[in-house]
């Protein structure tokens, strides 16, 4: 082992060779893998995708790509903690920025579901991700009301989690918001006769689903998220063009 982790002191991300010799001494060695892992594996991730070039649009964050390619032997938890740590708040104030030039709010939408794409599934449920991409949806709503838009501060890990007493109340909150949003859309479907039915006993990120049409759909943050293939992923989507789509 003392062999391996002198040889890690000059690897590179960009070199995957090492990820299979651990990978193949993940059973022999157990925990101490992991300690191995957190030495001499993630601080070099972390560095790449702290300094990696950030483009909203039309290009793939390759420094992230290392990072979850890494999954498997570090887990979701680490993964997830590496992007909350060295790319969501970057990514949060770039977002910000774009919106305060006013951009296409589908070209938005689209560089919000390209990036989001790049985040596996176990990944998006860890909380400090699933976090930052709420707060996306929330500059992406208010972008439209608002002549600015401020970037979220960024994490600060030491502190005490809220109040039970402010959970409780954002969550009313939120969910008032969603509730209002689903009815407008509710009553857009009926104005043209398009199928609007909750899906019993089935929900996404804490909100019902509704199959409209042949789409599943639900609200976030006064969002549209829809699917077109039986919910296994969904993306953001505006009313209309969802109402068009539902139509053709």
């Amino acid at each position: 082992r003392s062999r391996l982790a002198a040889a890690l002191s000059a690897w590179h991300p960009a070199d995957s060779s090492a990820r299979g010799v651990l990978g193949a001494w993940a059973a022999a060695w157990g925990p101490a893998l992991g300690a191995l892992l957190h030495q001499h594996i993630v601080p070099k991730l972390d560095h790449c995708l702290q300094h990696a070039p950030l483009e909203l649009v039309g290009r793939e964050n390759t420094a992230w790509l290392w990072c979850v390619e890494w999954l498997e032997l570090l887990g979701a938890g680490t993964v997830a903690a590496l992007a909350a740590r060295a790319l969501l708040p970057r990514w949060l104030a770039a977002l910000a920025a774009w919106l305060n030039t006013n951009p296409p709010h589908a070209t938005v939408l689209n560089s919000y579901t390209d990036f989001k794409k790049m985040f596996p599934e176990e990944v998006l449920k860890e909380p400090a991700v699933r976090d930052a991409f709420r707060k996306a949806l929330d500059m992406m709503n208010r972008s439209a009301d608002l002549e600015s838009v401020e970037p979220p501060p960024p994490p600060r890990f030491t502190m005490p989690e809220p109040k039970e007493t402010s959970r409780i109340a954002d969550v009313i909150a939120s969910a008032t918001q969603a509730k209002s949003f689903s009815e407008l859309l509710e009553t857009r479907c009926i104005e043209k006769g398009i199928t609007f039915v909750p899906i019993a006993g089935k929900t996404r990120e804490g909100r019902p689903l509704y199959k409209i049409g042949e789409l599943q759909c639900y609200v976030i943050r006064n969002v549209i998220m829809y699917s077109n293939d039986s919910g296994r992923t969904f993306s953001p989507i505006s009313m209309d063009k969802l109402l068009s789509m539902v139509e053709d």
